[in-house]
């Protein structure tokens, strides 16, 4: 709930940022739907509900409010291909400035499996997590571009998740690498992807590169207009170069207002508690990435 509560005072409809859904933010809220429309070009309802069109609405004129400081909670995160071994891990909760660690599910992309069976330890140790599914890329076979690979891998995606023990509403990202051109094969992929995890108790989640989240976000956007789907529209975690201090910036800096992760320094081997390990540095609006949808899960279809 805090979570839009920040997204209505940047939207200029303020509010007191307390987690609590009571009559200040209902009014904001509707405020705000009966002045926006959705990003299919219609006018909003004003139900006070958050479904995705509202969702996507709020986050895309966002930016015309102030993002929100480190102070509203920007938390540092990050991630490396493979499971760093428990002494590790449990060295660096202490003596790094870390809260969340990625999450790598084995997948079509990342056949390393060390991840997995480490949730409830890393759980325990006090981590977040930002689970992870590496798919299809632009540099598959034609045939791997289709949107029934990515109902396949959706499955596939949903089996491994099942099989971690996560709980309902774990956003799953989705890792798509950086392209030049979205390929139409990484749309349709992307879009039956989205299907599966749409129809299942889990959220969808993508990873990219800043270039490509506006045009992957509105290709998601497609698929939930066609599914019909009232829930929350896809979390971003964005990857990309710029004025970036894990201290001190939040997702938002990126330049993608709807970023609820950056990740902005790659490839740097740091040294925590005796353990040296080369990671990548992400910032997030959570301290527990994958879990904070919860509060903005709604009924409704504005």
């Amino acid at each position: 709930m805090s979570e839009l509560q920040d997204l209505l005072n940047r939207n200029g409809e303020p509010v007191t940022v307390d987690g609590i859904f009571g009559n200040e933010t209902l009014a904001a809220l509707q405020d705000f739907q009966s002045k926006h429309t959705g990003v299919d070009g219609n006018p909003l309802t004003a139900d006070g509900v958050v479904g995705p069109l509202t969702l996507a609405s709020l986050e895309a004129n966002a930016s015309a409010g102030e993002p929100p400081s480190s102070s509203t909670g920007s938390f540092a995160g990050f991630d490396l291909a493979v499971y760093p071994g428990d002494p590790a891990i449990a060295a660096w909760l202490s003596a790094s400035p870390y809260k969340w660690v990625g999450y790598y599910l084995k997948s079509p992309f990342h056949p390393d499996s060390s991840f997995m069976g480490q949730r409830a330890t890393l759980l325990a140790m006090g981590w977040g997590l930002a689970v992870l599914y590496v798919g299809r890329q632009a540099t598959s076979q034609p045939e791997n571009l289709t949107r029934d690979r990515g109902l396949a891998d959706g499955q596939d995606t949903i089996q491994k998740v099942q099989g971690e023990g996560f709980l309902e509403n774990t956003i799953i990202y989705l890792d798509v690498e950086p392209m030049d051109v979205v390929l139409p094969g990484i749309k349709e992929y992307l879009k039956g992807w989205i299907s599966i995890v749409l129809g299942s108790q889990f959220l969808p989640g993508i990873y990219c590169h800043i270039k490509n989240a506006q045009e992957l976000r509105a290709t998601a956007l497609e698929e939930y207009a066609a599914e019909n789907s009232s829930r929350p529209s896809p979390a971003f975690w964005v990857s990309g170069s710029g004025h970036f201090d894990p201290a001190n910036t939040a997702p938002s800096d990126s330049g993608i207002a709807f970023a609820a992760i950056w990740q902005g320094i790659f490839n740097r081997t740091e040294e925590h508690g005796g353990f040296s390990r080369q990671i990548d540095v992400n910032v997030s609006s959570s301290p527990n990435p994958s879990a904070m949808a919860a509060s903005l899960v709604a009924g409704g279809g504005s």
